[in-house]
Protein backbone atom coordinates (compact mmCIF):
# COMPACT_ATOMS: atom_id res chain seq x y z
CA UNK A 1 0.00 0.00 0.00
CA UNK A 2 1.08 3.60 -0.74
CA UNK A 3 1.36 5.41 2.53
CA UNK A 4 -0.58 9.11 2.96
CA UNK A 5 0.01 11.91 4.58
CA UNK A 6 -2.17 13.23 7.29
CA UNK A 7 -2.37 16.47 9.53
CA UNK A 8 -4.18 15.84 12.74
CA UNK A 9 -4.84 19.03 14.68
CA UNK A 10 -5.67 18.96 18.61
CA UNK A 11 -6.51 21.20 20.68
CA UNK A 12 -5.97 20.21 24.76
CA UNK A 13 -7.67 21.90 27.81
CA UNK A 14 -5.68 25.30 28.56
CA UNK A 15 -5.50 24.27 31.87
CA UNK A 16 -3.15 21.36 31.80
CA UNK A 17 0.29 22.48 32.84
CA UNK A 18 3.56 22.44 30.47
CA UNK A 19 4.10 18.94 31.72
CA UNK A 20 0.67 17.38 31.07
CA UNK A 21 0.72 19.26 27.67
CA UNK A 22 4.50 16.94 27.14
CA UNK A 23 2.52 13.64 28.38
CA UNK A 24 -0.49 14.03 26.04
CA UNK A 25 1.89 14.47 23.25
CA UNK A 26 3.87 11.74 23.67
CA UNK A 27 0.44 9.81 24.54
CA UNK A 28 -0.05 10.66 20.79
CA UNK A 29 3.23 10.25 19.58
CA UNK A 30 3.20 6.47 20.64
CA UNK A 31 -0.16 5.57 19.44
CA UNK A 32 0.81 7.03 15.96
CA UNK A 33 3.87 4.77 15.76
CA UNK A 34 2.31 1.82 17.56
CA UNK A 35 0.05 2.08 13.90
CA UNK A 36 2.85 2.27 12.23
CA UNK A 37 2.62 5.87 11.47
CA UNK A 38 5.76 8.00 10.62
CA UNK A 39 5.92 11.19 12.19
CA UNK A 40 7.62 14.07 10.22
CA UNK A 41 6.38 17.02 12.35
CA UNK A 42 4.70 18.02 15.65
CA UNK A 43 4.32 21.69 15.57
CA UNK A 44 3.22 23.30 19.12
CA UNK A 45 1.23 26.58 18.56
CA UNK A 46 0.94 27.13 22.18
CA UNK A 47 -2.37 28.98 23.97
CA UNK A 48 -4.53 30.33 21.15
CA UNK A 49 -8.33 31.71 20.92
CA UNK A 50 -10.49 30.24 19.36
CA UNK A 51 -12.98 31.52 17.08
CA UNK A 52 -15.94 30.04 18.98
CA UNK A 53 -15.74 28.68 22.08
CA UNK A 54 -16.02 25.09 22.99
CA UNK A 55 -16.81 23.30 26.48
CA UNK A 56 -17.23 26.72 27.55
CA UNK A 57 -13.79 27.21 27.00
CA UNK A 58 -12.63 30.54 24.82
CA UNK A 59 -8.77 29.28 24.78
CA UNK A 60 -6.70 26.03 23.60
CA UNK A 61 -3.37 24.65 24.06
CA UNK A 62 -3.20 23.68 19.98
CA UNK A 63 -0.80 21.46 18.35
CA UNK A 64 -0.46 19.71 14.77
CA UNK A 65 0.83 16.51 14.08
CA UNK A 66 1.86 15.71 10.41
CA UNK A 67 2.28 12.30 9.89
CA UNK A 68 2.09 9.76 6.84
CA UNK A 69 1.28 6.26 6.96
CA UNK A 70 0.26 3.34 4.49
CA UNK A 71 -2.15 1.95 7.61
CA UNK A 72 -5.20 3.63 6.67
CA UNK A 73 -6.44 2.94 9.89
CA UNK A 74 -3.95 5.02 11.53
CA UNK A 75 -6.26 8.14 11.61
CA UNK A 76 -9.33 6.26 12.60
CA UNK A 77 -7.01 4.52 16.12
CA UNK A 78 -5.80 8.26 16.52
CA UNK A 79 -9.48 9.78 16.83
CA UNK A 80 -11.24 6.57 18.59
CA UNK A 81 -8.30 7.52 21.47
CA UNK A 82 -8.71 11.88 21.45
CA UNK A 83 -12.32 11.43 21.26
CA UNK A 84 -12.66 10.07 24.31
CA UNK A 85 -9.64 11.64 25.98
CA UNK A 86 -11.16 14.37 28.66
CA UNK A 87 -7.80 16.41 27.93
CA UNK A 88 -9.08 16.94 24.25
CA UNK A 89 -11.23 19.79 23.85
CA UNK A 90 -11.43 19.48 19.75
CA UNK A 91 -9.70 17.39 17.37
CA UNK A 92 -9.40 17.13 13.21
CA UNK A 93 -7.48 15.46 10.88
CA UNK A 94 -6.99 15.74 6.99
Amino acid sequence: MEARRYESVVVFNPRLSDSQIKDEVKKVETLLAANNAKISSVDTWGKKEAAFSFNKQKFGYYVVFNYESANHQAPNALQSVLRINESVQKFQTH
